[in-house]
């Protein structure tokens, strides 16, 4: 399977809740790709609200070369003043907050996102023209989101080490 050939693809979780089945459709409206996936152990968690009055935007493409750059690490994100400074023990990425677009900051605080799985967060930056970080509520937590579409987002929720 090609990646280039699935155009969408829609997931159900099965009643008594316990099985998973994903549908990947072609644009040549073929039949439909199926992958049915067994009992899965997973607990309920609710993840909390998402603050939206502080995050940090940033263009996917330099998402990627941070994520690249920084693999199996933590990154330290931290708004200043006038810029947005992406670093950890071994980097240093600064992006002006008012250039080209690059990132977007808005409030005061500190996110501590991961580099890894490398793969899901580099595909995710392929998948979105941004991506964002928004602090929890209860400060407790970082999501990173990727809107995919007018409908569809990534997110994904980290509590704070």
């Amino acid at each position: 399977m090609k990646e280039s050939q699935i155009t969408s693809f829609s997931f159900f979780l099965l009643p008594p809740l316990d099985h998973l089945v994903l549908k990947f459709y072609s644009p040549r409206n073929e039949s439909p790709l199926i992958r049915k996936f067994g009992k899965v152990n997973a607990a309920k968690e609710n993840l909390r609200n998402i603050d939206f009055e502080t995050f940090v935007s940033i263009d996917s493409l330099q998402f990627r070369r941070i994520i690249k750059k920084c693999r199996d690490y933590f990154v330290s994100v931290t708004p200043r003043h006038s810029d947005v400074k992406f670093s950890n023990e071994v980097r240093d990425f600064i992006f002006p907050k008012e250039g080209a677009g690059e990132c977007i900051a808005e409030g005061k605080t500190e996110f501590l996102i991961p580099t890894y799985p490398f793969h899901v967060f580099n595909n995710i930056g392929f998948q979105s023209k941004r991506v964002w970080l928004f602090k929890s509520v209860d400060k407790l937590g970082t999501f990173i989101i990727a809107p995919v579409g007018l409908f569809a987002q990534f997110a994904i929720y980290y509590p704070v080490p």
